[in-house]
């Protein structure tokens, strides 16, 4: 089987309602759907004592981005704006190197980020939109193989598919 790697360009970021959603993608230099494990306590019985069991993942969308405070679009002032909003609609998706595109929607909470930062560099601020319910994840094929491959087993970078 060969290596299978993800190399996102050309990555896109939404946020809003589907028809409407806004494309921040020029001011996000890092995004990520980050798993959290969650368990749950289970009481003692008159037999067994009281033990832990795992429970399904919350999920954030940690986002890193440049500060654009005054813009037309400006993620900045939509965080700052719409802080606490719920049931928000998310795309997150990128094109790996083989031209395959992984996408990831979902729905999430709008958390306000930062104003400011260190002086003489530019602004980049961090924030943690939490996720309602476990988001998708889709992986749609690209292209098969390299130009130039001969056909055998490779290292193409190959996307996740998920189960």
């Amino acid at each position: 089987m060969p290596r299978s790697t993800i190399v996102i360009d050309n990555a896109i970021l939404k946020l809003g309602p589907t028809a409407t959603a806004v494309d921040f993608s020029c001011q996000v230099n890092s995004a990520a759907l980050t798993p959290t494990p969650n368990s749950v306590d289970v009481p003692a019985t008159f037999c067994v004592g009281k033990s832990t069991t795992a429970a399904p993942s919350s999920f954030a969308l940690d986002l890193t981005y440049l500060q654009d405070w005054g813009d037309a679009a400006s993620v900045s002032q939509y965080l700052y704006d719409n802080d606490g909003q719920q049931g928000v609609d998310f795309e997150m998706s990128g094109i790996a190197t083989t031209g395959n595109t992984v996408t990831v929607t979902g729905v999430c909470t709008i958390v306000a980020g930062d104003y400011g930062g260190e002086a003489g560099t530019p602004l980049q601020a961090t924030v943690s939109l939490p996720c309602d319910g476990k988001p998708t994840i889709t992986a749609t094929a690209g292209l098969a193989a390299r130009s130039g491959d001969s056909g055998g087993e490779s290292d193409d970078v190959n996307v996740f598919q998920p189960a």
